[in-house]
């Protein structure tokens, strides 16, 4: 019998871990983001000293995907693998990154822990943090080697089967969803630092509209992939939601552009570079590929699993009738 109690604490603390993981990946993310842009921009310069602040803040993203496709994964060794990589990949990551930072430490800084070129404790920090990174990567490992048994393991745990296509979809959502986030993150931070933006009336759609990639998130990650029609339904209603909300963010950032055709520019330049160099707001059409297009796919999508799994919830009650 099922310890119903159980099942409740244990979604909980997936609820909870996930949440925590995810805002951890937002910050990561566009803080790594934004320092990886100086290599592009003065082409290739400082790539030594920037790459181990890139990988090292790129981990928690990783973490997140992962996490998300072992809670999503139909197999037992097919969760056995993604341990196996997620291993190898931190390990990998850590050792590359200890490396160039002592190479940075040696050639450039004289073996000064703490000079503040890329962060205000940099390299220091970023040793720290990918110690931590190689003691979790040996710790994964070596409970991976301990469980080698479940390797070929075909026993299902009632799990949804997602093609590796749907998995990479994902991965890619997620990473937007957590670098946006993030940006929205910043932006309230900014302005409750004092700096008000002349263009603020305009811009909290925007930001409002990274918000809801994050939420989209959730709702296209948990309920899609359900096998359950009680979740295929809340799920829709929660994407008509996301959808009405999606539409009027668009509606609200182009009647601003009407009152200020030139805001993306002057308030969205780092947000928005490509559109700031060409002088387009190439944001606008951002937001509406990753804000209303996914809402409008998700939308056919649950309407086809409830019809799905109605149909074949009839085909079943007319077997058990025969």
């Amino acid at each position: 019998m099922v310890d119903e109690q159980l099942l409740k604490k244990t979604k909980a603390t997936k609820i909870v871990v996930f949440t925590l993981l995810f805002l951890v990946a937002s910050i990561a993310t566009f803080y790594g983001t934004r320092l990886t842009l100086p290599i592009i921009t003065h082409y290739g310069r400082g790539t030594l000293t920037a790459l181990p602040a890139t990988f090292t803040f790129a981990i928690p993203l990783f973490t997140l995907i992962v996490l998300w496709q072992y809670s999503q994964t139909d197999t037992i060794g097919k969760r056995w693998r993604l341990n196996l990589i997620y291993s190898i990949v931190t390990i990998t990551v850590a050792t590359f990154n200890l490396i160039d930072l002592m190479l940075v430490l040696g050639l450039l800084y004289d073996w000064n822990l703490i000079v503040g070129v890329m962060t205000p404790i940099y390299p220091l920090d970023l040793i720290l943090f990918n110690l931590i990174i190689l003691a979790v990567g040996f710790a994964s490992l070596f409970f991976t080697i301990a469980n080698k048994k479940f390797k070929g393991s075909l026993e299902t745990e009632g799990r949804v089967n997602i093609s590796r296509g749907k998995h990479v979809l994902a991965g890619f959502f997620i990473a937007f969803a957590t670098y946006f986030f993030g940006e929205a993150l910043f932006g309230v931070i900014d302005i409750f630092e004092g700096f008000v933006d002349p263009n603020i009336v305009l811009v909290i759609p925007v930001y409002l509209a990274f918000l809801m990639l994050a939420v989209e998130a959730v709702v296209y990650v948990v309920y899609l992939y359900s096998p359950k029609e009680s979740k295929l339904k809340r799920g829709l209603i929660g994407v008509i939601t996301l959808l009405s909300i999606s539409v009027l963010l668009f509606v609200w950032i182009v009647i601003g552009l009407t009152f200020n055709p030139y805001y993306f520019s002057e308030s969205l330049q780092q947000e928005f570079a490509i559109g700031y160099s060409l002088k387009m707001p190439i944001g606008l059409f951002i937001i509406a590929a990753w804000v209303v297009i996914p809402s409008i796919v998700a939308l056919i999508k649950f309407i086809l699993r409830l019809n799905k799994s109605k149909k074949e919830l009839k085909e079943l009650e007319q077997n058990e009738q025969e």
